[in-house]
């Protein structure tokens, strides 16, 4: 097996993702579901897979993979797209998986994301901007086309650091300069605050993650930076607490004026299966910090308040929460009431809004239950056999040997 064939018939057959695993054939999830990539591939060795993984990495992301067990890499293959590949041990033995990029960025409107976003962002010169969400969301998708947004209407310098680069974005009216982790860069807190020196208008950093990334990220847009990135948060409202509970009591009451005059949006993504079950669309929540936003991160933060405060700023200031974006999906008749509630911050809402009964600004009291959580995946449906007289090889970080 060869690895460019292999992801050529990923592409021809419509898949998102692909799955290397000793003792299985190759996998492909298309439209949410695992299925064989093709009947005529067999079941993948422990030799054969380190073979067909081995063009992928060069000698330093080996040397990540053993350090680590793990190892995120960038791949291209021209005419058929970009392709990131998350390399690591299991059980001894190396497993893969492989999401397919498109070759070229999508826009706003091929990700059927609200108009809204860019009429915020087209507004914004410096700040921060969060995009949010759970992994495997389109977070990075929805990224890039932001930043290829402007970068075909503004003139500015764009500097992305990124774990890897998924998207290649081509010089219009800006410069853009992107840097990936392992082949430009190798720390990334170096990397971010490398870029202030780098004569920047916009960065855009993969993912923050870490108390000393966010401290970089505040402070670049502090400076007069425009700074876009990723955070693992499931709602706009709880972005803010989760920033702040990075730092120590002591530090919070600083970064807590820092945050409030910075942050500029935070645009939070869920994708909700379309009626027909053959697609996904994403939900949206949007947060624009206004005064009243600023005053309640200033005080400890209620997420309660916050999204009340959404829910009664959508027409002035383009704020929505999920359930005011789900609703409006719902009477488009693009989702059933069934995956409404069940993707909503409160499934009582959606409830009422189906039955034609309307509400005030009382959102505080239907928002305060938990929220329901999503149903566990369907369970997969294959046909694989796993090979059982496969040896394995416990894993030792400190033997070096071929992958």
């Amino acid at each position: 097996m060869d690895i460019d064939q292999l992801l050529v018939k990923l592409t021809q057959e419509g898949g998102s993702d692909l799955h290397l695993k000793v003792g299985a054939p190759p996998i492909m999830r298309k439209h949410n579901k695992l299925h064989i990539l093709s009947k005529d591939l067999p079941v993948i060795d422990y030799q054969t897979i380190d073979d067909i993984i081995l063009p992928v990495l060069n000698d330093i992301h080996q040397d990540n993979l053993r350090t680590n067990g793990s190892v995120d890499v960038g791949y291209g293959l021209k005419g058929i797209g970009r392709f990131r590949f998350n390399i690591f041990f299991q059980r001894g033995t190396t497993r893969v998986v492989v999401r397919h990029i498109p070759h070229n960025v999508p826009t706003i409107d091929s990700l059927n994301l609200p108009q809204q976003m860019l009429d915020i962002v087209n507004k914004i010169e410096r700040g921060l901007v969060l995009i949010t969400g759970a992994t495997g969301v389109g977070k990075s998708t929805t990224l890039a086309a932001l930043i290829n947004h402007i970068n075909k209407t503004k003139n500015k310098h764009i500097i992305t650091i990124e774990d890897p680069i998924e998207f290649l974005i081509q010089d219009h009216y800006s410069l853009i300069t992107q840097r990936e982790m392992g082949v430009d860069y190798y720390d990334s807190k170096l990397a971010l605050k490398a870029a202030l020196r780098q004569d920047p208008d916009i960065i855009l950093f993969s993912e923050l993650r870490a108390k000393d990334t966010i401290s970089i990220a505040l402070n670049a847009a502090e400076t007069g930076h425009l700074v876009f990135s990723t955070i693992h948060t499931q709602e706009a409202a709880e972005t803010i607490s989760r920033i702040l509970s990075v730092f120590s009591a002591e530090e919070q009451a600083r970064v807590k004026i820092t945050l409030s005059s910075v942050l500029k949006a935070v645009f939070s993504q869920r994708l909700i299966p379309k009626k027909d079950n053959k697609s996904y669309i994403p939900a949206v929540e949007i947060l624009v910090n206004n005064p009243r936003i600023q005053s309640e991160i200033m005080k400890d933060p209620s997420t309660d308040v916050i999204r009340n405060i959404m829910h009664q700023s959508q027409n002035h200031w383009g704020m929505q929460t999920f359930d005011q974006h789900l609703i409006k999906m719902l009477k488009e008749g693009l989702i059933s009431e069934k995956d409404a509630s069940k993707y909503s911050s409160s499934p009582e809402k959606i409830k009422l809004s189906a039955a034609g009964i309307s509400f005030g600004s009382n959102y505080e009291q239907l928002s305060k239950k938990p929220p329901a959580k999503n149903a566990t995946q369907s369970e997969i449906e294959l046909n694989i056999h796993t090979q059982t007289n496969i040896q394995e090889q416990p894993f030792n970080p400190q033997k070096k040997r071929k992958l």
